[in-house]
């Protein structure tokens, strides 16, 4: 899955990643299969299903750096959609307790 991801063979890596989610629900990875498959389809361009399963991610039980990467994508998605009441939470999150210290700079 990050293999395909890598090599941008988004589809492939979107199958894996749901292979993975469908097979092992309970698996060690995953919360990798689910960003991977956030990833994949943003770069599809499928936008819509790409930040549904992004503001999973960033609601969910999931390690901060997960939610950072989820935080800092949606907040750009909306930013660069015109949309900065819709990116300002997501860019909090990352100054106030999610991101390290370039993404903090950054939000």
């Amino acid at each position: 899955m990050v293999t395909y991801y890598y090599t941008a063979q988004l589809h492939k890596s979107e199958r894996r990643a749901r292979e993975i989610l469908a097979v092992y629900p309970d698996g060690k990875y995953v919360r990798d299969a689910t960003l991977y498959l956030a990833k994949s389809k943003l770069m599809q361009k499928d936008v819509s299903d790409a930040v549904a399963v992004f503001q999973k991610i960033f609601d969910g039980d999931y390690d901060a750096s997960f939610k950072s990467e989820a935080a800092m994508t949606l907040g750009t998605f909306h930013r660069d959609n015109k949309e900065p009441n819709l990116a300002e939470p997501y860019f909090r999150a990352l100054r106030d307790s999610l991101g390290n210290q370039e993404e903090k700079l950054l939000a």
